[in-house]
C-alpha cells in the first residue's frame, strides 16, 4: 500500500532518525499544536496528523512496514520507463519492542470503610518503549476524585480518592475510571468501595428491679446501684429519668458504654404504713428500658414523750413527738440532727397545742432577717425565739426543714 503522506515530514524528522528523536519531535509538536494550548483553527487537524504519524513511526513493526512501502513508492517514481532493473531495497530497521500502555493496578478496591472517610490509592500509568502518553482521565461517579485528568508524559502517578460522605451505608458502591489515550485507545479501571454498616448501640440495664426495703419517714436517703451497658456497637448515650418525686438519680445524663450510677430513695413526706412503687426510665440511642423501684414506709412506733408525760392534744405536738422518736433511734446522729433534737425538746416544753408552726415561722423569719413587724405579736413569742436562737450552731436550714416537715405532717392528717 502506497502511503499518502510522508510521516517523516509530518513529524519533521529524518527518515533515519532514532526512536528517541521521533518521540521527542512528537512531544514538541504536540505541545505546540495541541488544541488545548493552540487557538488557531487548524490546530485540531494538525494534531490529528501528528497522532497518525506517531502511531506509525512510534511502533517498530509498523514503521518497518511503512518504510518498505515508502521505498517502493520512491523506486517507482524514479525508475525510467521500460526499465526492468531493480534497485537495491534499503535494509529493514531492526525492530524494537512494541509499545504498550500499562496501568497498575488494573482495578482499585478500597474494601470496607466507615462513611465520612476519604481513602485514597495510587494509580500508576505509563507506556513501554519510551513512548509518550497523551490522554485524559474521567470517571462515571462523582464520589471518585482524581489528582490529575490531563496526561502528557511517559509515566505518571495519579492519586485516586473516594469521598464516602454521601454514600449509602451497608452497601457496595462501584464506579469506573476511563483512560482515553491518543495512540492506545481507551482503558477502563474498575473502582469499588463498601460502606460499613452504621454502629448500633443496644441498651442493657441491670437490675430490672430496685428494692429499697423498709424505710422510716425520717431516715436519710437510701441508695441502690444501677448498671447500664452497651451490648451493641458504637457509643451509648442517653438519660435516666425517675418518674416519681421520691426517686432521684446521682448521674442523669451519660455518654459511655459502661455506666454505674445510683438511684436515691427519699421517703420524707410519704405516708407511713404504705408501700410505694415507681419507675425509672433509661432512654438511650440504643433503646429504652424501665426499672421498677419499691419501698415500704414504716409506721412510726408509739410516741413516748421524754419531756412531757401528758398525751398530745394537737397534731403539731404529735408531730414533734413522732419526729423526736425517729431522731432518738439514730445510733450516730449528725450535729444537725442533734441540734434538731434540742430544738424539738424546747418546743415541747414551751409551745401550747396549735402554736408550734407559728413559733417556728417566727424563728425562720427572724433568722432570715425578715421584718419582724409583719408578724402579729403574742405573749412571750420574742422570748421563745431568743431561747431557740441562743444556740450558736443553729442554722436557718434546720428551722426551715423542721417547719416544712410539720406542714407536710399536718397535710397528711387532714381527712
Amino acid at each position: 500500500m502506497t502511503p499518502r503522506k510522508d510521516y517523516y515530514k509530518v513529524l519533521q524528522v529524518d527518515p533515519e532518525a532514532e526512536p528517541e528523536v521521533i518521540a521527542a519531535a512528537f512531544r514538541r509538536l504536540a505541545a505546540k499544536y495541541h488544541p488545548d494550548v493552540n487557538p488557531s483553527p487548524n490546530a485540531d487537524q494538525r494534531m490529528k496528523e501528528f497522532n497518525v504519524a506517531y502511531e506509525v513511526l512510534g511502533d517498530a513493526t509498523r514503521r518497518a512496514q511503512y518504510d518498505q512501502a515508502r521505498a517502493q513508492a520512491t523506486k517507482r517514481r524514479g525508475r525510467p520507463r521500460g526499465s526492468t532493473s531493480q534497485s537495491k531495497e534499503p535494509p529493514l530497521r531492526k525492530t524494537r519492542e512494541t509499545a504498550m500502555l500499562v496501568v497498575t493496578p488494573g482495578l482499585l478496591s478500597f474494601g470496607t470503610v466507615a462513611r465520612g472517610l476519604q481513602p485514597s490509592a495510587r494509580l500508576e500509568i505509563g507506556v513501554t518503549g519510551g513512548r509518550t502518553l497523551i490522554g485524559e482521565l474521567h470517571t462515571d461517579q462523582p464520589w471518585i476524585m482524581l489528582s490529575a485528568c490531563k496526561l502528557f508524559s511517559e509515566a505518571c502517578t495519579v492519586r485516586v480518592t473516594v469521598d464516602t460522605q454521601n454514600l449509602q451505608e451497608n452497601r457496595l458502591h462501584s464506579g469506573t475510571i476511563t483512560l482515553d489515550s491518543v495512540a492506545f485507545g481507551s482503558k477502563s479501571i474498575p473502582v469499588s468501595v463498601r460502606i460499613a454498616a452504621p454502629p448500633r448501640p443496644a441498651l442493657k440495664v441491670h437490675p430490672s428491679t430496685l428494692d429499697f426495703g423498709t424505710m422510716h419517714p425520717g431516715q436519710p436517703p437510701k441508695l441502690a446501684k444501677l448498671s447500664i451497658e452497651n451490648a451493641g456497637t458504637g457509643l451509648l448515650s442517653g438519660e435516666i429519668r425517675p418518674k416519681e418525686p421520691w426517686l432521684s438519680v446521682q448521674q442523669a445524663r451519660f455518654e459511655h458504654n459502661t455506666v454505674v450510677t445510683h438511684i436515691i430513695a427519699q421517703v420524707a413526706g410519704l405516708e407511713p404504713g404504705r408501700s410505694y412503687t415507681g419507675e425509672i426510665e433509661v432512654s438511650t440511642n440504643g433503646g429504652t428500658g424501665l426499672v421498677t423501684a419499691r419501698v415500704q414506709v414504716s409506721t412510726p412506733p408509739p410516741v413516748q414523750a421524754s419531756v412531757r408525760t401528758d398525751p398530745p392534744t394537737s397534731s403539731d405536738l404529735a408531730f414533734l413527738h413522732q419526729r423526736l422518736s425517729i431522731l432518738a433511734q439514730m445510733a450516730e446522729p449528725t450535729p444537725a440532727q442533734a441540734l434538731e433534737k434540742t430544738v424539738i425538746g424546747y418546743l415541747l416544753q414551751a409551745c401550747a397545742p396549735g402554736t408550734v408552726e407559728a413559733t417556728l415561722s417566727r424563728a425562720v423569719s427572724t433568722s432570715s432577717g425578715l421584718g419582724q413587724q409583719s408578724v402579729a405579736p403574742s405573749p412571750g413569742w420574742n422570748k421563745d425565739i431568743q431561747e431557740i436562737m441562743r444556740h450558736p450552731k443553729l442554722t436557718l436550714d434546720i428551722l426551715e426543714d423542721l417547719l416544712e416537715r410539720l406542714r407536710r405532717w399536718q397535710e397528711h392528717q387532714k381527712p
